[in-house]
């Protein structure tokens, strides 16, 4: 993927770009706070359900069950129970809601089984283990059922899967937020970088209805960011640094070629089928950004020349 890095405007002691790093800020003690919370206890309720006689009574009648709903996971889901992967098979169960209804409901494991009490016990102890949603109840929800929560299409940018993950997403944050906060000044920055999180949402979630997961991550807001620089310097040639497999290198071009070169990207990955990426999310984000940053220019709003 190309990244840019511009000539001018960079950050100074005499000028930071406060707002670029209230957002880091804010998106790493999020990460590294209830999200990381929430994680060390699921960790603790799963050794426990390992333990237990859960996964014995539970796991089979899940397997079973997506295959009778014909689920696309059924297959996978089958190789991990032979496999005994007890741990990504519990994920699978604690995501799928309908099956959880009936479980719950004691559909799955009914009163006429001879384990009944057992796993009545178990289950009890489990669900008290089991903390409450947080990055499910934050992030965009792409379910058949899910409840329309709009909010969600802000909160789910500060929310993130993974270390690596976070780190990327901020290294692009800062690469990017720095030359355009500059140039919109913080207020108009931080407006921008929100509505660029609900274009991404937007798209993502005509893209993904349906689907079964959660959208979240801070690349749409920040592929906002990048459309709002592609537009913000326009023919202003600009370094493009890029990386084909081990051989890194740039090239000096006009900014503005590189919103194609990204929308085409993730249309392109998009219809590849790219699985655990939001790619309609960038996709989302870039032209949202664009628009705004076409917009900020046409009312005088923008301090960099161009």
């Amino acid at each position: 993927m190309f990244y840019a890095i511009p000539l001018e405007n960079r950050p100074s002691w005499r000028n930071p770009p406060w707002m670029t790093v209230l957002l880091i800020l804010v998106n790493m003690l999020v990460f590294w706070g209830p999200q990381r919370s929430e994680e060390n206890a699921q960790e603790r309720a799963a050794r426990y359900y390992a333990k237990s006689s859960l996964p014995a009574l539970e796991l089979p009648a899940f397997v079973d069950w997506l295959e009778r709903t014909r689920s696309p996971r059924a297959e996978a889901a089958r190789q991990l129970l032979k496999l005994k992967r007890t741990d990504e098979l519990l994920e699978g169960l604690q995501h799928e809601r309908a099956f959880l209804r009936q479980l719950r409901a004691d559909e799955v494991i009914t009163p006429a089984h001879p384990r009944f009490d057992e796993w009545k016990r178990d289950r009890r102890a489990f669900d008290a283990q089991w903390p409450a949603p947080f990055t499910e109840r934050w992030a965009q929800d792409y379910a058949k059922d899910a409840e329309f929560k709009p909010w969600t299409w802000i909160t789910a940018a500060f929310l993130h899967a993974s270390t690596g993950h976070l780190l990327g997403n901020m290294l692009f944050l800062f690469l990017f937020g720095f030359s355009v906060e500059l140039a919109l000044g913080r207020t108009t920055f931080l407006s921008f970088y929100l509505l660029g999180a609900v274009g991404a949402s937007a798209l993502a979630g005509w893209a993904y209805a349906g689907k079964g997961s959660y959208g979240l991550g801070a690349s749409g807001a920040v592929s906002a960011l990048m459309g709002m620089y592609a537009v913000m310097y326009r023919l202003r040639r600009i370094r493009f640094f890029y990386q084909l497999f081990f051989y890194f290198n740039y090239v000096t071009a006009p900014a503005l070629l590189l919103l194609p070169a990204w929308i085409a990207n993730e249309l392109l990955q998009h219809l590849a089928g790219g699985q655990g990426i939001a790619y309609m999310a960038h996709l989302g984000g870039l032209l949202s950004g664009a628009a705004l940053m076409t917009l900020a220019l046409a009312l005088g709003r923008v301090k960099t020349p161009c």
